[in-house]
């Protein structure tokens, strides 16, 4: 968990789920001492990785009524995974992040059906789209794979503005104007840190929810783009067989309403909202209390067992190289970064 939602929201601090109950839950961050984990009901892991002293530590002081919860709002990437393998054996009782497959899934956004709505209810501002395409960004490297380089290959092809870390132009941070310029575009770029399994973050959510625009992305696989969201809505980089196709599509579809119109054909049967952060994280009061409910429908004393599983096909070992395409996998340092969170993190 990043220190800054430490910051955000302030630790410890007492909740209550329910307003006529007289019971309240008590959230803190762990200070490592024994008394303090042997006391706590629920043990929840934010993601950091822990050395061989904190794992041993925790075993051993682990009661049969202990519940232990996997959580984070980052990729299995970027988080460098929950344990290392040599504590494969260990066994988490729920998993609270944005994958579908999660015990408590909490995704950035989603798609919600709804009665069907006349067929002009369809048709996008494609009129008063002044622009072409806008990549923003807080952080320019990624470790994973070479977005930034992405991103400037695609601007020799099209033009690309860039806002943010990496970019030539300026618009303050949660500031209303920067929704207005971002209106403007007909297709935000929506490029992930990490290529994992279910990892569809923010950035695809708001291009369809509140920029009315049409995503081009690269993260997750396309089934998993296909899964969660409305049909036909987005461009997946993987479709085309390099860079110039994805380009030329891209200007093909702003040159014609007709096409354009085409990504919006979904809207007629519902609707793409996004969640506000507070409902993404298990240790804010929103988060605990889904926790806890969640929680009073399972029976302690059966030990309950999470199908999660840190290196299984819905975590790290859903994470892979951007795509199947050569041209795209061209821009990854997935090998080397896998390479070094064995040998750096996990001393393997």
């Amino acid at each position: 968990m990043s220190e800054h939602w430490y910051k955000v929201y302030t630790l410890p601090r007492e909740i209550r789920c329910n307003a006529n109950s007289n019971s309240s839950i008590l959230i803190r961050k762990a200070p490592g001492d024994d008394d303090s984990i042997t006391q706590a009901d629920i043990l929840i892991f934010a993601g950091k990785t822990l050395g061989y002293h904190d794992w041993t530590q925790l075993q051993r002081l682990r009661h049969s009524r202990q519940l232990w919860v996997h959580t984070t709002e980052e990729s299995p990437f970027t988080s460098f995974l929950i344990c290392p393998p040599r504590y494969m054996n260990i066994h988490f009782n729920l998993s609270f992040t944005y994958h579908p497959e999660a015990d408590i899934s909490v995704p950035y956004g989603q798609f919600v059906p709804d009665k069907q709505k006349p067929l002009d209810y369809a048709k996008s501002n494609f009129n008063k789209k002044t622009k072409l395409i806008v990549w923003v960004s807080s952080h320019c490297s990624t470790l994973m794979w070479r977005r930034s380089d992405f991103a400037n290959d695609l601007s020799k092809y099209l033009p690309l503005d860039t806002y943010g870390a990496c970019g030539t132009l300026n618009c303050p941070k949660h500031q209303k104007q920067c929704g207005v310029i971002f209106k403007s575009y007909k297709f935000y770029l929506a490029m992930e840190n990490s290529c994992c399994g279910g990892y569809i973050t923010e950035k695809f959510w708001k291009a369809l929810a509140h920029l009315d625009a049409i995503p081009v992305v690269v993260g997750a696989p396309k089934r998993d783009y296909e899964r969660l969201a409305p049909n036909n809505s987005f461009i997946h980089a993987d479709d085309f067989g390099s860079m110039k196709e994805l380009a030329e599509h891209i200007l093909n579809v702003s040159k014609s309403k007709e096409l354009y119109d085409s990504y919006f054909e979904w809207k007629l049967l519902g609707k793409a909202t996004t969640n506000p952060i507070n409902s993404i994280l298990a240790f804010t009061e929103e988060g605990v209390c889904r926790l806890i409910e969640n929680l009073e429908s399972l029976d302690k004393g059966l030990h309950t067992v999470s199908s999660f599983s840190p290196y299984g096909p819905n975590w790290f070992g859903g994470c892979n190289e951007c795509g199947e395409k050569r041209w795209l996998r061209n821009y990854s340092n997935f090998n080397y970064y896998d390479s070094w969170i064995k040998k750096k993190v996990w001393n393997v």
